[in-house]
């Protein structure tokens, strides 16, 4: 995992991508956007974090795989808080925001 600059870099990274992606949209478009967003960010790291926890001990995986399967409580509660934010049907940029803040905090632990 980077350190917490390096993740701090990547997520304002990702941020400045998403916004860049909402600027032509309509509010309406750009919520459902986020919304898409979040659920394939989740999809992908139920995935991943299932793929890597199940995988047998001799299979071959990325160097950061050790790094998730350390911290897959920070990923669960990751994923937990922000599929409540989708349930809830929170306004998608607000939503977006505390994402960020959620997995800055999980890359930290």
């Amino acid at each position: 995992m980077p350190p917490p600059e390096g993740t701090t870099a990547i997520l304002e990274g990702i941020d400045g991508f998403v916004q860049e992606q909402l600027r032509p949209m309509r509010r309406a478009m750009g919520g459902l956007y986020l919304r898409k967003l979040l659920v394939t960010w989740l999809m992908d790291t139920t995935n991943i974090t299932t793929t890597y926890l199940s995988a047998p001990a001799g299979l071959p995986l990325p160097e950061h795989a050790g790094a998730v399967v350390e911290r897959v409580e920070s990923v669960c509660t990751l994923l937990d808080r922000v599929s409540a934010l989708l349930m809830a049907d929170a306004d998608p940029a607000a939503s977006w925001r505390l994402a960020l803040s959620h997995a800055a905090k999980a890359a930290t632990r």
